[in-house]
Formats: structure tokens, C-alpha cells, sequence
């Protein structure tokens, strides 16, 4: 990593085939590496040399939405998510499995930064994903650990458990659409933590099976999800 980038730094202006290899080299290795910031003018540099909207361009769009969202520029970066998941759609199809892999990773994206939207997102895209790749694909376990968190995360909107409850409500106030809207975000916080336990039932032991207890993957993603739907639940004071 470090020789390829001193020969980008050195060369990266120069009429040599082999630039651009190093390029994708960078472009791939720099955001592993967490210097989002030093990929994405190559990022950019491959999106123009393959060409917006071509399928090899999809998947470095994806890296450089990535590589956005994570030096702070998030609503950028999302749109740019956006757009290649349409881009994939149009090109590649619905049920290509690099358009369900693009769309599990704005959905992950939305999860993290536009609950709400990556909800309803995930909910629409998951049962295409896990019907067309199948559930012990690791596109449906990432999907379906997406959706759980988007769940959990945007349960936040209805009020915190320990916030005023509806019977704190009831005793407050005879105000019949503030007692109606308490009761439907009580109702929904429920609902949705029950989708979320479910959800976290079907996918982790299947993540522990296919990927393994120690691995990477489900120790941070699947293993962090299923403590936050816990909390949840112990804040609910639900079994």
C-alpha cells in the first residue's frame, strides 16, 4: 500500500497503463485502511475513466459514497448511494447480485444516518434479497442485520422508553389527538421491537453458523445489532 502510493503521488499524472491499476489498487485499499480522505480524489479519477453509470463504475461510486459518508460529507455521499443503486437497477436488473449488493449497502448507510427511510427501504428490498440469493447468503444476513438496526434506531423517534409513558399522558392531559398519537407511537414501538427480535431470531444464528462465532463480521455487526435490540427490550421491560 505504502509503494503504491508514493508511485501514484510520483506518477499519477503520467501517460503510463499502469497508473490506472494502481489507481484501482488505492482506490480498494485506502478506505480499508481508513484513509477515506486520500481515496476519494481516485475514487473520482476511476468513476470518470469507466464512466458514470457503467457497471464497473457502480461498485467504485459505492466506495466513494462510502468514503464520503465517513469524512463527514453524509448527505453526499447517501445521494451518491442513491444513485447507484438506480444506475444498477437499470443496468444490471433488479435481482443481480450486484444490485441486491448495492442496495444492502444504502440500505446499511440509511440504517445508520436516515433510520426512517433505511426502514422502509430494507423492508421492501430484504425479502427480494433473501428470496433471490437465499438466507444464509451473506448479502441477506448483511441486509437483514441492516433492517434490525434501522428498526432499533429509528424506535427513537417515537420517545424514549423512560420518557413520559402514555398513562403519564392520560393522567396529564384529556386532549384526544395527543392521547391517539400517544398511543399509535407506543403501539409502533412495540410492533417494531417485536420485528426486530424476529428478525435477530432468523439471522444470527445463521450468521454464527456461516461465518463462525470468532469471525469478524458477526462479532462486530451481528453481535453489536442483537446487544442493541436487548437494551431495547430491557428498556420496554419486555421479556
Amino acid at each position: 500500500l505504502a509503494l503504491a502510493w508514493h508511485a501514484w503521488q510520483t506518477y499519477a499524472w503520467s501517460d503510463d497503463p499502469q497508473i490506472y491499476n494502481i489507481c484501482m489498487l488505492l482506490g480498494n485499499a485506502l478506505p480499508k485502511a481508513g484513509c477515506c480522505e486520500q481515496a476519494i480524489p481516485l475514487l473520482v479519477a476511476q468513476v470518470e475513466e469507466c464512466g458514470g453509470g457503467s457497471p464497473k463504475a457502480m461498485g467504485i461510486c459505492d466506495n466513494l459514497a462510502t468514503c464520503y459518508i465517513q469524512t463527514g460529507q453524509v448527505e453526499k455521499g447517501l445521494q451518491l448511494k442513491r444513485i447507484s443503486y438506480d444506475d444498477a437497477v437499470n443496468v444490471l436488473g433488479p435481482t443481480s447480485e450486484r444490485t441486491l449488493s448495492i442496495a444492502a449497502s444504502l440500505g446499511g448507510s440509511l440504517a445508520q444516518h436516515q433510520s426512517k427511510e433505511g426502514k422502509i427501504f430494507l423492508r421492501e428490498k430484504l425479502p427480494i434479497i433473501r428470496s433471490t440469493l437465499g438466507d444464509d447468503h451473506h448479502i441477506s444476513i448483511l441486509a437483514g442485520g441492516h433492517l434490525i438496526r434501522a428498526i432499533i434506531q429509528d424506535g427513537s423517534d417515537y420517545g424514549h422508553p423512560h420518557d413520559e409513558t402514555l398513562e403519564d399522558i392520560e393522567q396529564r392531559t384529556t386532549n384526544e389527538a395527543e392521547l391517539i398519537e400517544a398511543t399509535h407511537r407506543k403501539t409502533q414501538l412495540i410492533q417494531d421491537t417485536h420485528e426486530a427480535v424476529k428478525l435477530l431470531r432468523l439471522f444470527l444464528p445463521i450468521s454464527e453458523r456461516v461465518f463462525g462465532k470468532d469471525h469478524p463480521f458477526h462479532k462486530q455487526h451481528m453481535l453489536m445489532i442483537g446487544a442493541m435490540v436487548r437494551f431495547r427490550m430491557e428498556e420496554m421491560g419486555t421479556p
